[in-house]
């Protein structure tokens, strides 16, 4: 009777109890066995208890021994299942309660290097369902040496707990950041990661590749540790030779971001042999997410240096980004469109391969559709229009040709403070690279557009701002600062461009105003004493605007503001006299760059006053500027 109630409790014990996993093979290769998880925890029954005297009965001491073996494995499995199904409820004390009670360590110690493969797999899981959401996890890991513990199971048959391992370490990597990161390469994981480049399962690769992905992330030093030619060349190779979307797409990402973080690097991207690959991966056949990733990887390598940038060239990466710039797909028409800023910027021979690959109206194109949300492609489309303008006169007459004045002029109105910058900027190269360039800008009207954004410029200040008792335009501050005055900045040089070499009189006559900034009214007003005196019709013009009456206006400003530096030393002033008898006008009294743009509209003003006759001059009160002007 005794024999025939332990021969049942085993087989009770049996029935609820799996099997010991099937042993595990050396060879590299599919698993054939499938990892079996409890569907339920274990719970020992009363009639479980065995009387080891008896084993005899049974099975003999091996079954005991294979029985107690299982119920250990089950005991540890249920243990860690249940640990994963805690981790992942979302509530604080449960979180608290792990932390609290040295759940780390029973996983850290045996678990990750467990023999059965289920142990391994669920290990994984729980450490990185904690990682997700615990951010002490990680350091506490790398402290205690569990990542050591970990990388052994990346040499694991079976490609599951291959799997579970990386997805674990990609968690960990991003929660821990570039501290983590380097005790993970200190560790000698990259060796590990980069065999899994070359394992049959795609999916093992592609997770390896997003752990390097993350790790050259994080930090410059770990990017650098990466960044070994055997690696290098390894992911390449990953970018061909099969039809996995997702691994190609991690490859290049993975290069992309090695070749973002210096000069160096991006030369042993280039090295590895990337570009001819990449420009094939940005082709229309090509799904959206993996061009849009190969087009980025070509803009990383070309940002740094004219050699790299032709050698992408020369292998049709040029064609490939004006290709993008049309594209339906966003994720494609941004990265094309950085590819073409990163070509357009760095010399007149890839700005003309550009232009002749039909840059231009791409631009222009992208520009135009896309100002309105402010999107990242149409930033860099708008500057690159603008290094293409500044490369030579006849590139710049060709965007004024495909309407990219009228473009560029949207973006001055985007709500994007980055892109209205932008717009600036290149306006302003336009309007420098030639007196018809200039002129264009001023027939468009585009200083309507300008003007409000030049006053906010760090230091400026109109004359209608100083009649007022203002003061001149504060320094940004806040997260914008920066942009807001550069774009301050560049719409006034456009202005002061626009001003400098246009003959464009209404343009002229409308800048002439006390509303614009004190440097661009005397640009203006310059350019008018330079144009007028051979066009009677525009004399008579100036005046029947009420042109003539604003440029006296703001010559009597000067005057007061001449005499008021003049008081400053009364005792050797006399009647606005020095000494000598020159007029202060004359002397240093103009201490900075609006105290001089001041004299210099005021010596303007005299010549255009010059034109007119006495009685004209009476009207609109200018007459006795004539004779500040002889010092009288």
């Amino acid at each position: 009777m005794v024999a025939t109630s332990t021969s049942t409790a085993a087989t009770t014990l049996r029935e609820r109890v799996p099997l010991a996993e099937p042993a595990e093979s050396s060879a590299v290769g599919p698993a054939t066995a499938t990892i079996r998880f409890p569907t339920r925890p274990y719970v020992p029954a009363e009639n479980d208890a065995m009387d080891l005297r008896d084993v005899k009965s049974f099975h003999g001491a091996a079954a005991v021994v294979a029985n107690a073996i299982d119920a250990y494995r089950t005991a540890r499995l249920t243990f860690i299942s249940t640990m994963h199904k805690l981790a992942l409820k979302p509530d604080e004390a449960t979180l608290k309660a792990i932390l609290d009670q040295d759940v780390l360590a029973l996983l850290c110690a045996p678990p990750v290097k467990d023999a059965a493969p289920s142990v391994r797999y669920w290990t994984m899981q729980v450490l990185e369902a904690l990682s997700s959401r615990a951010p002490s996890v990680p350091p506490t890991l790398a402290g205690a040496g569990v990542l050591q513990n970990m990388l052994p199971s990346l040499r694991h048959d079976r490609v599951k707990v291959r799997e579970s391992t990386l997805q674990a370490l990609l968690r960990l990597v991003n929660v821990g950041g570039a501290d983590l990161s380097l005790s993970l390469v200190e560790c000698g994981a990259l060796p590990l990661l980069t065999e899994q480049l070359k394992f049959f399962d795609l999916s093992v690769r592609e997770l390896s590749i997003r752990v390097m992905s993350a790790i050259v992330r994080a930090s410059d030093e770990t990017a650098r540790a990466v960044a070994t030619p055997e690696l290098l060349e390894s992911l390449v190779g990953n970018m061909s030779g099969h039809d996995a979307v997702n691994l190609k797409e991690a490859a290049v990402a993975t290069l992309a971001n090695v070749a973002a973080v210096d000069p160096q690097l991006a030369a042993l991207v280039q090295e590895a042999g990337v570009v001819a690959p990449a420009v094939a991966l940005s082709r229309d056949e090509v799904p959206d997410r993996l061009r849009a990733s190969a087009l980025l990887c070509l803009a990383q390598i070309s940002r740094h240096s004219n050699e790299l940038a032709e050698t992408c060239a020369s292998a049709g990466a040029h064609n490939a980004a004006v290709s993008a710039l049309v594209h339906t797909a966003g994720s494609v028409r941004t990265s094309g469109a950085k590819l073409a800023l990163m070509l357009c910027r760095r010399n007149a021979r890839l700005s003309k391969a550009m232009m002749d690959a039909g840059a231009c109206a791409a631009l222009v194109r992208c520009v135009s559709s896309n100002h309105h949300s402010a999107s990242p492609e149409a930033l860099d489309s708008c500057v690159a229009l603008g290094h293409l303008a500044g490369a030579d006169p006849d590139f710049a007459a060709a965007v004024v040709r495909a309407n990219g004045v009228i473009a560029l002029s949207h973006g001055l109105t985007s709500k994007a403070k980055s892109l209205q910058t932008g717009a600036a900027w290149s306006l302003g190269k336009v309007a420098s690279a030639s007196a018809s360039c200039a002129r264009t800008l001023a027939e468009k009207i585009v200083h309507d557009k300008l003007r409000p954004l030049a006053v906010k410029r760090a230091g400026a200040r109109t004359p209608a701002m100083e009649a007022a008792g203002a003061p001149p335009a504060p320094v940004p501050d806040g997260a914008d600062a920066e942009v807001a005055e550069a774009l301050g900045r560049h719409a006034s040089e456009c202005l002061l461009t626009v001003a400098r070499s246009s003959d464009h009189l209404p343009t002229l006559t409308a800048l002439c105003s006390p509303e614009v900034p004190w440097d661009v009214a005397r640009e203006a007003a310059v350019s008018l004493a330079r144009l007028l005196p051979s066009d009677p019709a525009a004399r008579r013009d100036f005046v029947s605007v009420g042109a003539l009456k604003r440029l006296a206006e703001l010559a009597k400003m000067c005057v007061v503001f001449a005499e008021s530096a003049a008081t400053m030393d009364a005792r050797n002033m006399d009647k606005g006299s020095t000494p000598d008898g020159r007029s202060p006008l004359d002397q240093g009294a103009w201490p900075d760059a609006e105290a001089v743009a001041k004299r210099q509209l005021l010596e303007a003003a005299r010549s255009v006053f010059g034109l007119y006759p006495e009685d004209v001059l009476s009207h609109y009160g200018a007459a006795h500027l004539t004779t500040v002007a002889a010092g009288a």
